[in-house]
């Protein structure tokens, strides 16, 4: 009993600490795009690198421990929990998640997170397709900026040294997000231990929430701070980093994929739930509160659809 109060002490100290690390993130962000005319959407993309870094971590832990699929589960995975559970989820308590980004845009970017399922369906994930995903990831990021480049000033000699302080300080805000978000996993994972869950509810906590921790963060504080662009960017750039990280592993460690139930209903639900937000997105550039209650609708299902394959006798030959 005194574990799992000190446990639960601790987490709340964390939690207010994630949040005020989310917050220096935001507001210089949002000061160094006002300054440098760079539009909280591209600068959204950029920090999804930053916080892919858990993805990454257990991407080369698993390769070092001879078990890779299990990273490209984790990416391919992360992708449904960012667009049907943590945006769903956005969209449903913020009523209404607005961006200004062009429909031809944005439909790129979730065609080119959809992409990497189709090149693995001959069953292997090899340099070739490693290098694919990496020049179409740069590529894509550079056809983005293009299009707002126009809106960049260059800024004056005291504004530089503004800028420098704040990019300073919004990695500083970035780091700490990662550092607490990791210590944060590791004391719910051994409060999780305590309780009378399976190891695979566990497992669905850890690795499907606990790896995007930092975006959840990121998102609910930008809810706050009302920069819902800055939260929907974000989501969209951590994906688009999971992708480049199969990429870069791909090249690096080829992945031999078992194309069975459990891939095509990856596919599926993964093409069911992308088209959808890109219809959703369409109708004014903006997600509605029904809209994110299809989003996590999607998710839930997508999730208990696997766990039924899981434990079938008819799929897993048992």
């Amino acid at each position: 009993m005194l574990f799992v109060t000190v446990t639960v002490v601790v987490l709340l100290a964390l939690f207010y600490l994630l949040g005020e690390a989310a917050d220096l993130v935001i507001r210089n962000l949002r000061a160094i795009g006002e300054k440098m005319g760079v539009s909280l959407f591209f600068l959204g993309l950029l920090m999804g690198i930053f916080t892919s870094f858990p993805e990454m971590a257990i991407g080369v832990n698993a390769i070092i421990d001879g078990v890779p699929n299990i990273s490209l589960g984790n990416l391919f995975g992360g992708i449904m929990v960012l667009f049907g559970l943590i945006l769903g989820a956005s969209v449903f308590w913020q009523r209404n998640i607005e961006s200004k980004q062009a429909n031809w845009q944005f439909g790129l970017i979730l065609l080119f997170l959809f992409f990497p399922v189709l090149l693995g369906l001959d069953g292997n994930l090899g340099l070739l397709d490693g290098l694919i995903m990496i020049i179409g990831y740069f590529a894509l990021l550079f056809v983005l900026y293009r299009q707002q480049r126009s809106l960049v000033d260059v800024p004056r000699l005291t504004s530089r040294r503004n800028l420098i302080k704040h990019a300073f300080l919004s990695l500083l805000g970035m780091v700490l997000v990662l550092l607490i978000a990791s210590l944060t996993i590791d004391f719910a994972t051994g409060l999780l231990y305590k309780l009378p869950l399976s190891k695979f509810v566990i497992g669905i906590v850890i690795f499907a929430v606990g790896t995007n921790f930092p975006e959840i963060t990121i998102a609910v504080r930008s809810w706050k701070h009302r920069v819902n662009e800055l939260s929907i960017s974000n989501l969209l750039g951590s994906g688009l980093s999971n992708i480049l990280l199969i990429g870069i592993f791909s090249a690096t460690r080829p992945f031999k994929i078992n194309i069975d139930a459990s891939y095509y209903l990856l596919i599926v639900g993964l093409a069911l739930l992308l088209s959808l937000l890109f219809i959703f997105y369409r109708s004014g550039r903006a997600l509605k509160r029904a809209e994110g209650l299809v989003l996590m609708a999607i998710y839930l299902t997508f999730i208990a659809s696997q766990i039924i394959l899981e434990t079938s006798p008819l799929f897993n030959g048992a």
